[in-house]
C-alpha cells in the first residue's frame, strides 16, 4: 500500500478532516483562554 493509496482512502480522508477540525477547535479554544488570562492580568496591573 502506497502514500497515495492512503491519502485517496475515504475512510482515512474523513479520519483526517476530523482530526484537523478537532484540533482547530482545540487550538481556537486555547487561544480564547490565553486571551482572557492575558487581559485579566493586564486589568490587574
Amino acid at each position: 500500500m502506497s502514500f497515495v493509496d492512503v491519502e485517496n482512502a475515504p475512510i482515512l480522508k474523513g479520519v483526517k478532516i476530523h482530526l484537523v477540525k478537532n484540533l482547530k477547535h482545540a487550538l481556537n479554544k486555547f487561544l480564547q483562554i490565553t486571551l482572557v488570562k492575558t487581559l485579566n492580568i493586564q486589568e490587574e496591573l
